[in-house]
Parts: structure tokens; C-alpha cells; sequence
């Protein structure tokens, strides 16, 4: 069946076929959660538990995926994926200036998070020592994110990762 190695083909696939899948992912998300949805978190997990960068970056955007398409599911889905995202950001955040690719892996972090607390701050955020790692790590990032804007002119991938922290923290001030 497509729908159980969909996380791994959006894995591999190059960007417009990798876009595809995600819209896929999406109708299958909506029509077919209640059976899939265990299965499919699992999945998840496992890619973003990978060492593999693209591994990880297929699982981003099946999170991604479930998140936007199912609001009710979005708390208990958080609960589990939150403190992988956690580690991910911290692995990544070190090495975030030494590629592209590392870039786009910390914007969809950033996405993901913005995507979570946009509406309401998730409860699991709003552990003292959980949104405490979050808001170092985001801080680390814009900081790193300041230093190549002053060593760029043009507009570069950093930006769009910005937006996403700048809108993050607006959420968490009012709260």
C-alpha cells in the first residue's frame, strides 16, 4: 500500500515529486487518520531519529503534514514529536551556518513550531524547562541568523527562518 511507505519516498524524492508526495500525504491524512495515524507516527519518529539528514527532512515535512491538516489530532501528536524536535534543534542549531541544507532542516523545525503555537501556546511548551531549551535555542539562531545577515546584502535562506522565530516569540510574549 502507498500510504504506509509514503514518509520514505518523501525521503528520497527529489523537490517538485517531494512536494507531490507531501500533497498525497496530506489526502490521505485527511481522509484515512484514524487507521494510519499509529503507523504513521511511528514512522515519523523513526526518520526523525535518523542520522540521515534527508531521513530527517522527509520526517519535518510529514509533521509538517499532520499538523496543518489535523488540528484536533495536533496536541497529542506534539506531545510525542516536541522532545525529538527538541534534540534535532539542538543537533542542528551547532552546525547551522556550515550548509544550506542544515538551514532548511532549522526553518522547518521553525515552521513546525510556528505552525504549533500560532493559535495557542501547546501545554507541553509551557514546562518551565522545556520553553526555557526552545527559547535558548531560538535565541542561538537568530543570533547566528544576525551575524550572516551583516555579512550578506542580498537576501539569503536565513531570513525566512527569522520570520518564523520573530513570529514565534510574539506568541510566546503574549502569553
Amino acid at each position: 500500500m502507498l500510504k504506509m511507505v509514503l514518509p520514505e519516498l518523501i525521503c528520497g524524492a527529489p523537490g517538485l515529486v517531494q512536494i507531490q508526495l507531501e500533497l498525497i500525504l496530506r489526502i490521505v491524512i485527511s481522509y484515512d487518520f484514524e487507521e494510519y495515524s499509529a503507523t504513521l507516527v511511528t514512522k515519523i519518529m523513526e526518520l526523525l531519529s535518523s542520522k540521515d539528514g534527508k531521513k530527517v527532512y522527509g520526517g519535518l515535512i510529514c509533521v509538517y503534514s499532520v499538523i496543518k491538516t489535523k488540528e484536533e489530532f495536533k496536541e497529542e501528536f506534539l506531545g510525542k514529536i516536541l522532545p525529538l524536535l527538541i534534540g534535532l534543534f539542538e543537533s542542528y542549531r551547532e552546525e547551522y551556518l556550515l550548509s544550506a541544507f542544515n538551514v532548511s532542516i532549522v526553518r522547518n523545525i521553525c515552521r513546525i513550531l510556528w505552525k504549533s503555537v500560532k493559535e495557542d501556546v501547546h501545554y507541553h511548551m509551557m514546562d518551565p524547562q522545556c520553553f526555557s531549551k526552545w527559547n535558548e535555542n531560538l535565541l542561538f539562531i537568530l543570533h547566528q541568523s544576525t551575524k550572516e545577515f551583516k555579512s550578506s546584502s542580498e537576501v539569503t535562506p536565513y531570513w525566512s527562518t527569522c520570520i518564523y522565530i520573530s513570529k514565534i516569540f510574539k506568541v510566546f510574549m503574549k502569553n
